[in-house]
């Protein structure tokens, strides 16, 4: 029997076996496919993962970024309030030391004109100074006060 016969004659097995070594490898393909698929799955998922967690550590950053800048307000509060405390005892003083000053002038005035003129120029003077200092702490003060609005708004 020649192969050509052999082949005619056995075509339907061969036929069969052909189609049987197609259906394996295209169900090895197949099932490579599904590893392949399933690992482009995985790396998904471990990059969301990932993203998640460097959000997350942003967010962190931010919110340790924002309390040591409240902080910080807090202390630059705290300082300006000691310096305006100190100009308030230095007004104080001030006025004080006016009220001598005045006292002790206008006991010498009443005996002498031209020292009744020395009164009045030093008193204007120093009234000045006073109004000067007195719009300085009341500047001072609106200024921390509109400080200390902002602080606690932004502590809400």
């Amino acid at each position: 029997m020649t192969p050509i016969l052999l082949v005619m004659q056995y075509w339907k097995y061969i036929t069969i076996a052909l189609l049987s070594v197609l259906l394996l490898i295209s169900i090895f393909f197949i099932s490579n496919l599904r590893t392949d698929i399933d690992l482009i799955k995985v790396k998904h998922n471990l990059e969301i993962t990932q993203m998640k967690a460097e959000y997350v550590d942003t967010a962190r950053n931010i919110e340790r970024k924002a309390y040591a800048q409240q902080i910080e307000a807090i202390n630059e509060y705290k300082k300006r309030e000691e310096v305006i405390l100190a100009s308030a005892d230095a007004a104080n003083d001030s006025v004080s030391r006016l009220s001598n000053t005045l006292e002790q002038v206008t006991a010498a005035a009443e005996s002498d004109a031209s020292i009744r003129d020395k009164y009045i120029n030093t008193s204007r003077g120093i009234i000045e100074e006073c109004s000067v200092g007195y719009r300085q702490v009341g500047e001072i003060a609106e200024r921390l006060n509109s400080e200390i609005k902002l602080l606690k708004d932004s502590r809400k």
